[in-house]
């Protein structure tokens, strides 16, 4: 069983999901994870959930998973990198117990969709982009996506606009993906 989905050009992906129902959702995060939400692969999974907790303000981590009696991966659980217990009391570890999480569980047709979404924290979260960048799982983020979700945040860029700026340089949001290549993430989040 392949560990991915092969993409189709009629799917649409959650990121063009979440970008274009931004402007009616009227949320604080242009990125929302919510139950039911499919993804191709794994990584695009951790990928949306990891642009998510860089616009609310932490880090995240991979956590368990699951295999299946024919040794396939079918569940998948990415944690806040504040859950779990320190390992030694009275130590500086970041860990405090925090439930936000996200499970996904794999599709018929080898695909992810998430199954559960926790997103209460126990915790504070982080505002500023040095802050963020202290969280292993953000060093990763291309820094012209983090640039481009803060301006969007901070200025209320229209929606559309954003679009055509991506166009402009990129030539469309199918060519938005980001230097990784193979990875297939892409820079429009």
């Amino acid at each position: 069983m392949p560990d991915e989905r092969a993409t189709s050009a009629e799917r649409v992906t959650a990121l063009e999901i979440a970008l274009t129902g931004f402007a009616e959702r009227k949320t604080d995060t242009v990125v929302t994870p919510s139950v039911g939400l499919t993804f191709d692969s794994i990584i695009e999974a951790y990928d949306f959930y990891n642009l998510y907790s860089w616009e609310t303000g932490f880090g995240i981590r991979y956590a368990k998973s699951r295999t299946n009696v024919k040794g396939t991966r079918c569940m998948q659980e990415f944690v806040c990198c504040c859950s779990g217990k320190p390992k030694e009391p009275n130590s500086t570890s970041s860990r405090c117990q925090c439930q936000a999480m996200i499970r996904l569980l794999r599709t018929d047709d080898d695909g992810w969709y998430i199954n559960e979404f926790r997103s209460s924290h126990n915790h504070q979260m982080l505002n500023t982009c040095a802050e963020k960048l202290h969280f292993p799982s953000h060093r990763h983020i291309d820094k012209y996506t983090r640039e481009l979700v803060s301006q969007l945040r901070e200025n209320n860029v229209n929606l559309s606009k954003v679009y055509s700026i991506l166009a402009t340089f990129l030539g469309g949001l199918k060519m938005c993906r980001s230097p990784k290549g193979a990875s297939g993430h892409y820079v429009g989040s």
